[in-house]
């Protein structure tokens, strides 16, 4: 998708170079800037092409042109389907997933991921998207998850992600009932050797926070919130089971987990009714990567995890 942004230099901005802007406002890359630069049209100030030499005057209206090296997903098989789109503007899509959704084409989902939904979405349009999420859902997890549109709002997503000012909130059912109210889990997490793509807490991990607030305590199990500080893969899944209330529904890390049923990720029956892990991405707060907007959204509980939280007697 092809995308402008506009810029108009202030009192301060005088005596700074179009490239000034371009690195350190907008945070492009020199691919990026590279690319526009060899554009027709690609950089104009005041209606006039001009060079990343240019030195910008209060007043001077910028407009740069991006343009993804990429066409579009075209190997991704259009798939129809339905898409609940909480947000949309030029540079993000704000998506609620349903359970057992994978984001990305995979053995055994080859053609019924949310990428090949998107394609056929925006195929419908006469448009062609790149799928570039922020961050990342498991299959079983729901909710948010943000969908660049084109690179230079990736880069700066992930920016956020990475530096905190991007947060995100998660719900999930636990077992048993957590002793303290609310903590901070701070423990490495790294593979598993023994089985494929299975992790754990050790010594040798990746560094990985995880703060957490009981919600509300039922019968056997527990809401609970939850905040990453970092984004190992299975995060949530493996803090939670280390501090010993591994999520409902776990097939992998969940509670009397078999050693098969933990290599294969799944297991015969269900847990209060849960037949996936319960896991929400539930609150998401970003800032528009251009417009500089806050950005803040709350995406309600699924009927699976709702139906437990409503039938559970607190505690």
């Amino acid at each position: 998708m092809e995308r402008n942004l506009e810029y108009t230099a202030t009192l301060t901005d005088s005596g700074r170079t179009v490239k000034d802007i371009l690195r350190m406002d907008f945070q492009l890359s020199a691919r990026q800037i590279s690319r526009a630069k060899f554009m027709e049209n690609g950089i104009v100030v005041n209606g006039e092409e001009v060079t990343v030499r240019r030195v910008l005057r209060a007043g001077d209206h910028l407009v740069v042109r991006l343009e993804d090296h990429e066409a579009g997903s075209h190997q991704l098989i259009p798939q129809p389907g339905e898409l609940d789109i909480r947000y949309e503007d030029q540079d993000l899509i704000l998506i609620n997933k349903p359970a057992g959704l994978v984001i990305h084409p995979s053995p055994g989902h080859y053609a019924d991921s949310l990428a090949n939904i998107l394609v056929w979405h925006y195929g419908q349009q006469g448009e062609h998207i790149v799928v570039r999420p922020v961050g990342r859902l498991d299959r079983d997890t729901s909710g948010l998850i943000y969908i660049a549109k084109n690179k230079a709002a990736v880069r700066k997503m992930e920016l956020q992600r990475l530096s905190g000012e991007m947060e995100r909130h998660y719900l999930a059912l636990v077992h048993g009932c957590p002793a303290q109210d609310e903590g901070i889990i701070e423990a490495p997490i790294g593979p598993d050797p023994t089985v494929w793509m299975k992790q754990q807490v050790c010594e040798t991990g990746a560094t990985a926070k995880t703060a957490y607030w009981v919600r509300e305590r039922f019968d056997g199990y527990s809401l609970v919130e939850l905040k990453l500080y970092t984004g190992r893969t299975h995060q949530i899944r493996v803090h939670m089971a280390w501090l010993g209330h591994p999520l409902l529904g776990d097939g992998m890390y969940g509670k009397g987990v078999t050693e098969d049923e933990g290599r294969t990720g799944s297991r015969t029956e269900t847990e209060f009714g849960m037949e996936r892990t319960a896991l929400h991405s539930w609150h998401l707060l970003c800032t528009q990567p251009f417009s500089g907007e806050r950005l803040e959204f709350i995406c309600e509980l699924p009927e699976d995890m709702m139906r437990l939280v409503g039938q559970g007697h607190g505690l």
